[in-house]
Parts: C-alpha cells; sequence; structure tokens
C-alpha cells in the first residue's frame, strides 16, 4: 500500500515516522487479511 492510497483510505495526517509503522505493521502482523488488510489498517 502507498502512502497516499493510506491517506486516502484512512482520511487521517500522519509524519512519515508513523507511516513508516503503518507499513510495518501492514506487511507483517498476521492479524492483518490478505484480502482486507488494506481496511483493516486504515480503519484502526
Amino acid at each position: 500500500m502507498t502512502k497516499q492510497e493510506f491517506k486516502r483510505l484512512s482520511k487521517r495526517d500522519f509524519t512519515d515516522a508513523e507511516y513508516e509503522a503503518i507499513e510495518t505493521v501492514y506487511t507483517f502482523h498476521p492479524a492483518i487479511s490478505e484480502t482486507e488488510g488494506k481496511q483493516q489498517i486504515a480503519y484502526e
């Protein structure tokens, strides 16, 4: 997921450092679905 895509989905402000952490969770956390992961991470 790109930074722009996350910003569009979440409608929140975040720093580059926060996005880096978000991307790590999105990529590696076992609870994030492969099919619904973008919506999950944007909602959290």
